[in-house]
């Protein structure tokens, strides 16, 4: 009975983690960049030169504006699982950039 839960709640989540992620991340918009769980998101920023929208954030996820050489040296790291156009995002979600 889990089982079938889980994998009804996994088969709905399919195409809705496709729209979010298929939309490329554009220089000087914001973005969500998502780590490992072993690292640090603000820590990555800073290694690539930007940093966090919210300072003193700390954690997997930062929100953040990149230029084109920052989205490539963040695409090029292993401890990044996700970079997401985080206009999208909120847009997806029924809410607008100016809400958040």
């Amino acid at each position: 009975m889990l089982a079938n839960i889980l994998l009804s709640g996994l088969v709905m989540a399919i195409p809705l983690v496709g729209a979010v992620t298929a939309a490329p991340v554009r220089p000087d918009r914001p973005a969500l960049v998502i780590a490992a769980p072993w690292a640090d998101a603000a820590a990555i920023l800073d290694q690539v030169g930007a940093s966090p929208l919210m300072t003193g954030a700390r954690g997997i996820g930062a929100e953040t504006l990149l230029s084109e050489t920052q989205i490539a040296a963040v695409q090029g790291r292993r401890d990044v699982w996700l970079m997401l156009d985080l206009g999208r995002l909120t847009a997806l979600c029924g809410r607008s950039r100016e809400d958040i």
